[in-house]
């Protein structure tokens, strides 16, 4: 039996996987709360006995010690269900930060745990640990057995602790690749294979469930924070869907296109018999991680593949769309109340939408919209960034945006995303009048477009000379009219209102290359490739290079 007959034998069938590579580190103690709660990116305060969540471990400059579920028995003991790899190093960090504390910690070697997908509730399993309705996030307890309701392979997933290291019966046992199948298609990275102890907490994603911007301080909250407000990190982790992959890739190894442009770092794969495509987990450069998007990469021999991008996971159920839907609806209605108890109740459902659907992008919007009724602007905030990765066009996530961050007295943050805002309703209003053009009559169209934009350019003019969308929009219509001196005019006032505006900078050089004013355009250029580079911004700089390299051989 091949490991793909195993997988779709199992898709609907109660089974286990023995996670062997997974260990438990014990923390107990009166003070064990405090421990956790000094070092962990989630709050740990906010869990209840016997239940769990999803928390990491990092270093000062914010890269991973250890992402885990971590488990709450009862107020004086708690459970890390981690890698083996990195055991011995969780247990020494958090040894570190003991000093006064009532604390102690233990390597628990004769625990077993197995990872269950569809569990059957009238199973033997849960007969025996007198389980009458189970409840997610949840930790149940019985004699030797521990049994966590959430784990790895999305819906209908549980993790199985024996303390004496027996082994009940589970049902059918996965394979190894029929568990990675399953872990991958579901969108959880786990240490060693997808990421390591030199990644960053927010190129993973994994900050979007397990990070607390309203808990206090933690070992590498600094970096956290600073990547949250400063913008998206250069490489995220993101799947690629493909029906052919090379034979000779390896883990860590750069994928590029023809042209040698990076597009990222591959980590793993597998084959989805969901999919019936592989799936690929690379960490995306900022250019190549649009959500559909269709990225051509070669192998050693220049040989060219293809891969759609998705967001993590890459897989949704129709089953899971369509009761994230109505979680969604359910969570609307008591959303519309616009009370404090509704919202209590409204909040959890919102959260299921998305756990069920991470493309549900109405979800995302009312759960941030509902957390800042409640002031907690920098989890909202978090929801809108996330939703502009998912949509660029999105134009509520830079009206909430720059809401959210006008709240918190961040204004040259909220003006730029409101400039955002305008530009993204510019883009969906000219493609949707795209569509409505015929190809014969493109030319015309084209002339009409910018015809009507720069009347309504001049209108925005009118009201606010210093309008940064405005101005930038009446000189890229210049440009591209070779109205080289009007350009110049707009495009350096834009430079005078944002000086760091590196796609600006990129234009202004091609006006002052039209005139003839080829030292100032070296000169700007120069300024401009520094700017991009710093703010990680790969297609300006590229272009501006470019640009420079020209203007020196000529």
């Amino acid at each position: 039996m091949t490991w793909i007959d195993n997988y779709n034998r199992l898709k609907n069938q109660n089974s286990f996987y023995e996670l062997k590579t997974f260990g438990v580190l014990r923390v107990s103690g009166e003070d064990a709360d405090k421990v956790l709660q000094g070092q962990s990116t989630s709050d740990v305060k906010v869990l209840g006995a016997k239940t769990a969540q999803l928390s990491s471990l990092l270093n000062p400059q914010g890269k991973i010690i250890s992402h885990h579920f971590l488990i709450k028995l009862d107020e004086a003991c708690f459970y890390l269900l981690c890698s083996k790899s990195v055991i011995d190093e969780v247990k020494d960090h958090l040894e570190k930060h003991i000093i006064m504390e009532d604390a102690d910690l233990e390597i628990c070697k004769s625990f077993k745990t197995f990872h269950l997908k569809n569990t059957d509730p009238s199973s033997e399993l849960i007969s025996n640990m007198n389980i009458h309705q189970i409840e997610p996030e949840k930790l149940y307890v019985h004699d030797q057995h521990l049994l966590l309701t959430m784990g790895m392979l999305g819906l209908d997933s549980s993790i199985l602790i024996t303390k004496d290291g027996s082994q009940p019966d589970l049902g059918l046992e996965m394979d190894d690749e029929t568990f990675k199948a399953f872990r991958m298609e579901a969108g959880f990275p786990i240490m060693d294979h997808d990421y390591d102890q030199k990644t960053l907490l927010p190129e993973t994603g994994l900050q979007l469930h397990c990070v607390s911007y309203t808990k206090g301080c933690f070992t590498g909250q600094e970096i956290v924070a600073r990547v949250k407000y400063r913008g998206n990190v250069n490489r995220y982790l993101s799947a690629l869907i493909a029906n052919e992959v090379p034979n000779d890739l390896q883990q860590n190894d750069t994928l590029s296109t023809i042209d040698g442009n990076k597009i990222g770092k591959y980590k793993s794969q597998t084959w989805s018999p969901e999919l019936n495509k592989f799936i690929l987990f690379v960490y995306l450069n900022k250019k190549f991680r649009q959500a559909e998007m269709q990225v051509k990469f070669i192998d050693s021999e220049c040989t060219e593949f293809t891969g759609e991008v998705r967001t993590l996971p890459p897989v949704s159920h129709g089953n899971a769309i369509v009761l994230s839907k109505q979680a969604y609806h359910e969570a609307l209605e008591l959303f519309a109340s616009s009370d404090e108890v509704s919202d209590i109740a409204a909040e959890p459902l919102l959260k299921k939408a998305l756990y069920l659907d991470p493309s549900n992008q109405d979800a995302y919007e009312a759960l941030g919209v509902l957390l800042s009724r409640h002031e907690r602007f920098d989890e909202a905030i978090e929801l809108m960034k996330r939703l502009k990765e998912l949509n660029p066009d999105t134009v509520m996530a830079y009206t909430n945006l720059s809401v959210f961050y006008m709240k918190k007295g961040m204004i040259e943050e909220a003006e730029a995303e409101k400039q955002e805002g305008t530009l993204a309703t510019f883009r969906i209003a000219a493609a949707k009048r795209k569509k409505r053009v015929n190809k014969s009559d493109f030319d015309e169209a084209a002339n009409a477009e910018r015809e009507r934009r720069r009347k309504m350019f001049n209108e925005v003019l009118e009201i606010d000379p210093d309008d940064l969308a405005a101005n930038f929009g009446l000189g890229k219509i210049s440009l591209e009219l070779k109205q080289a001196q009007k350009a110049i005019k707009y495009l350096e006032k834009c430079l005078e209102i944002k000086r760091d505006y590196s796609v600006c900078c990129t234009l202004l050089s091609r006006a002052y290359i039209l005139e003839n004013r080829q030292e100032e355009a070296k000169d700007l250029l120069v300024k401009g490739i520094a700017i991009a580079h710093e703010k990680g911004e790969l297609m300006p700089k590229q272009e501006m290079e470019m640009l420079l390299q020209q203007l020196n051989e000529g």
